[in-house]
């Protein structure tokens, strides 16, 4: 549990654009793609904001130009990826030097494929073409004329059944997780395994991994380097710190009410991890302590400090029909 007593915030908001006034979401429908033909199971985004992947259970990877969403009346994908087979579960955007898409099925495959596009007249060469690319540290995201495709790049599949999670860990580096087969990592520019995460079947499948917020990945200043852990969340309701330096698991835990004797060696049917983000708002938590939010359970989200195990802050969805939803603070 976490200490002190509930406070109750209404979600969503106004922004009134005065200084100091914070943005909140209003949840206005921008616009409604609809080309997959099942359910869409992930997303990935370029971070200059150009575009948006998703995939799902069509096999198909369809990329979304986030500019012509905004001007566009036809909102239509721009390119579509369905050169891998099985479902798509897990989607890793890599901007550093091409515009590269990694892409995750449950046929236990990881394909990196690069997109292509012709920039209008009067910019640069496109990504990927010889010209510059988001390493360049450009102002604002190219203009674009039209996108000419989807180019694979390198693939990688180790028979150890399903993909379930996908991280970057590095430039040109890749964490995921299968069903059977732990963690791994892929160096895109090696067809060997970058390194292996020793893993107890005990603590669950994985479910979910988020990583240290790294500078090059564009969201927090931490001297420049890449990052060096990462946290699993699995289906057991286990969350495991690795140490990305060593390759192995520095600390574990349970979430609360994973396991009936609270051992964290004991299997559970417990309520698992459904998915891992990493905190980037860290002054809100009073330190600059390493914090990841935990979604688990039906409308609960926690923070975790991940340097001792402990639950910092909880938000959980009340269903008050006199007042509408709301999130407590606990």
């Amino acid at each position: 549990g976490v200490g002190g007593g509930a406070r109750e915030a209404r979600v969503g908001g106004d922004a009134s654009g005065e200084p100091g006034d914070r943005w909140a979401p209003r949840g206005v429908l921008v616009a409604h793609l609809q080309e997959h033909r099942g359910p869409v199971r992930c997303l990935a985004s370029s971070h200059d904001g150009l575009y948006v992947v998703s995939g799902g259970d069509d096999g198909a990877c369809k990329l979304w130009d986030c500019g012509r969403l905004e001007r566009d009346v036809s909102f239509r994908s721009r390119l579509t990826y369905a050169s891998q087979g099985g479902r798509v579960t897990a989607l890793v955007s890599l901007d550093d030097d091409d515009r590269i898409v990694a892409s995750a099925s449950d046929n236990g495959s990881v394909h990196a494929w690069r997109v292509e596009y012709v920039e209008r007249k009067g910019g640069g060469a496109a990504a990927g073409e010889g010209g510059e690319g988001f390493g360049s540290r450009r102002a604002s995201p190219p203009g674009v004329e039209r996108y000419t495709g989807a180019a694979e790049v390198a693939t990688v599949s180790r028979a150890a059944g399903a993909v379930t999670a996908m991280i970057r860990t590095g430039t040109k580096t890749l964490c995921y997780s299968t069903a059977r087969g732990g963690i791994r990592g892929w160096d895109l520019r090696s067809p060997s395994e970058a390194f292996r995460v020793r893993w107890d079947p005990r603590l669950g499948v994985v479910t979910g991994l988020c990583c240290e917020a790294s500078a090059r990945s564009g969201s927090v200043k931490s001297g420049g380097h890449d990052p060096r852990w990462f946290v699993a969340g699995t289906s057991a309701g286990c969350l495991a710190l690795v140490d990305l330096r060593f390759a192995v698991r520095a600390a574990e835990w349970r979430l609360p009410g994973a396991a009936a004797n609270g051992s964290r060696n004991q299997s559970t049917t417990g309520r698992g991890v459904d998915a891992l983000a990493t905190a980037t708002d860290l002054q809100s938590f009073g330190d600059s302590r390493p914090v990841v939010w935990c979604a688990s359970g039906e409308d609960t989200i926690a923070a975790w400090d991940v340097a001792d195990g402990t639950c910092q802050r909880v938000l959980a969805v009340s269903r008050r029909l006199d007042d509408g939803d709301s999130t407590r603070v606990g």
